[in-house]
């Protein structure tokens, strides 16, 4: 009885993880990149010159982060078929959501990165402004 328990317990925690997992891996490819070029310049007020670069900048991330996402849908997917499972499989559920803490972990990375690049193109008033944005942005996505 005590083991069904846990184990409901665990299954529960794991579908809360898959879906807040979506909504991660969906969030950012929602924005369309000249959209979030043109907010940034005009709460910024950078220059051509920096929108430019910021763009390059986006469009390279976005390279880089598009295989991490799809990785991380096809897990989301499989831990949902896994969960969704007659008899689902603790440990295989548990290996899918190791699988995608280390594929949100290479998101984070690239997110991070992505804020110190265009942080370099910043004057520093600008930089004020941007860390700012980034916190009200954080709490936004901590909201909802």
């Amino acid at each position: 009885m005590f083991n069904k328990r846990i184990f409901s317990v665990v299954l529960a925690g794991l579908l809360v993880t898959a879906l807040s997992g979506i909504a991660v891996a969906q969030a950012p490819a929602a924005q369309a990149p000249m959209a979030r070029i043109a907010r940034l310049k005009t709460f910024l007020a950078l220059t051509d010159k920096q929108a430019a670069d910021i763009q390059v900048l986006l469009k390279a991330h976005q390279t880089a982060a598009f295989p991490i996402r799809q990785d991380l849908r096809a897990r989301n997917q499989e831990l949902q078929n896994a969960l969704d499972a007659a008899q689902p499989n603790a440990a295989a559920i548990g290996q899918l959501v190791i699988a995608q803490h280390s594929l949100k972990g290479q998101l984070r990375t690239l997110d991070l990165k992505l804020e110190s690049d265009i942080a370099a193109q910043l004057t520093p008033e600008q930089q004020q402004k941007f860390e700012q944005l980034k916190s009200r942005m954080g709490k936004r996505a901590r909201r909802g």
